[in-house]
């Protein structure tokens, strides 16, 4: 019973120790714990330093001044050479002023038509009094361009009976090609010549060598504003030949128009041509 007693007042003593050790360590953790810094801190320090709006260090400040700084000098050698390159132009340009200060340009109306102005801008050197023509540009201004179906189809009709011989010319020449690869020969039709022959009017006065017509249309259109009834359509344009074999020829080495020429959907063709400005301007219709 005695041995007993003695042994639970050991355990108590043992007891008492441990809680004595456990509490001076909890004391001193909580001490350490309350010299931390907020983690608020430490979040925000670390926001500061990662942030998107870039690194606001020391090293990172001088970087960005220096940086700005290269900008800056750039920017003001950039304005220096650019006022340089511009003043030097400025004096070519009095120079070239003075050049051609004694030079006199004259317009002289060639034709007018379809509110189409054919003009040689004239250029004289005066030189002790004396005027010398210098240069001669032959111009075309078609900015008031204003043809009307009904102007065109009248002069087209009229270019059809003058060009006549001529258009059996490129037409021998196309059924010739037709011939070598086993089609039908073409027969000239007055219809689609009207068509070839207001193309061409339109290509020369309205200056713009296209497949598209002066007010965006195409030939299809036009062949249906006259009434003309087609299934299958083509055209061919050309200017520049002076004769109805080197236009053909010409027609022959390209891809495009000699499928054209020997297509055997076709049976008809209307031919047109105008001299117009030095140039002559060619047009083929095809249909069935």
């Amino acid at each position: 019973m005695k041995r007993n007693k003695l042994v639970v007042l050991s355990l108590g003593l043992w007891t008492l120790v441990i809680c004595i050790f456990i509490g001076k360590n909890v004391f001193n953790d909580v001490k350490k714990v309350k010299n931390i810094k907020p983690s608020s801190n430490v979040i925000e320090e670390n926001f500061t330093i990662n942030s998107s709006v870039g690194d606001f260090s020391e090293n990172a400040k001088k970087d960005e001044e220096s940086e700005e700084n290269d900008k800056v000098a750039y920017k003001v050698n950039k304005q220096k050479e650019d006022s340089i390159q511009k003043e030097n132009e400025n004096k070519e340009e009095e120079n070239t002023n003075k050049v051609e200060s004694n030079d006199l340009k004259e317009i002289k109306i060639v034709s007018e038509k379809y509110g189409t102005v054919v003009y040689d801008e004239i250029t004289y050197e005066i030189k002790n009094g004396v005027k010398t023509k210098k240069s001669v540009k032959r111009l075309v201004d078609n900015s008031n361009y204003n043809a009307s179906l009904t102007d065109l189809k009248k002069e087209a009709l009229d270019m059809a009976y003058k060009n006549r011989e001529i258009c059996n010319e490129v037409l021998l020449y196309t059924n010739k090609y037709r011939e070598e690869v086993g089609r039908t020969s073409l027969v000239l039709d007055d219809n689609l010549s009207l068509i070839a022959n207001i193309r061409a009017l339109e290509l020369a006065y309205y200056n713009d060598f296209s497949h598209t017509r002066p007010d965006g249309s195409n030939v299809t259109k036009l062949a249906s504003d006259l009434k003309i009834k087609y299934n299958a359509m083509g055209e061919n344009i050309a200017y520049g030949y002076q004769n109805s074999e080197k236009v053909t020829i010409g027609w022959r080495n390209s891809k495009g128009h000699y499928e054209n020429m020997i297509n055997s959907n076709y049976n008809k063709i209307g031919i047109g041509l105008i001299n117009f400005n030095g140039n002559i301007y060619w047009v083929q219709i095809f249909s069935d």
